[in-house]
């Protein structure tokens, strides 16, 4: 039983090898275990509440994620128009390009047509415009989902069964999931001024 030989060590070398990447596999399956058994639960928790079954909350959900798109689509546009007109028209002038170095000027071109080129090709324009009607659309959908929900909940004269506010809600957002497809594809530009729900 004395020192391990070379043949010893080549055989534990695989095994040693091994537990790093056996450690990352269950490091890259453990997030996703993790968002599972979360929607797992959370969807056991809300089992019988309204606002889950009518798929009000997922509208929310929609609603609030096009509000943060049109947000900082919105910042883009204003920074690289900025960019285009602000600084391009500085450097157009002559008393920019006589009394800045000619490095400094050069960068400050690049930069315009670096932000001319980002602006052409993602349109933050009209990518923050569609955003604010798909939520606007939303909002609409929520508005009457509420107002059924409430009619359900106080046992109103004919209200809307569960399954057809769930139904109308689930049109309302296939139609803003349909119209941000669309508008990513360039088959049109914005979603119609009026959602059909």
């Amino acid at each position: 039983m004395g020192l391990p030989t070379l043949a010893d060590l080549e055989r534990l070398a695989v095994p040693a090898a091994a537990v790093p990447i056996a450690l990352s596999l269950v490091a890259s399956v453990l997030p996703v275990a993790a968002i599972w058994l979360k929607k797992l639960w959370s969807t056991r928790l809300n089992v019988g509440d309204p606002l889950v079954e009518s798929r009000v909350v997922e509208a929310l959900k929609q609603r609030e994620r096009n509000r943060v798109i049109a947000k900082w689509f919105g910042i883009m546009n204003g920074l690289l128009i900025f960019s285009q007109f602000v600084i391009g028209g500085l450097l157009a002038s002559s008393f920019v390009q006589e009394t800045v170095p000619a490095k400094v000027v050069g960068s400050f071109g690049l930069l315009v047509l670096f932000a001319t080129l980002l602006h052409k090709h993602y349109r933050p324009d009209l990518v923050a415009r569609g955003a604010q009607r798909r939520a606007l659309a939303l909002q609409l959908v929520i508005h009457r989902a509420e107002n059924d929900l409430y009619a359900l909940k106080a046992k109103a004269t004919n209200p809307k069964p569960l399954l057809q506010i769930r139904e109308d809600v689930t049109a309302g957002i296939n139609a803003a999931i349909a119209s941000e497809f669309d508008e990513r594809e360039g088959e049109t530009t914005l979603i119609p001024e009026k959602p059909s729900i």
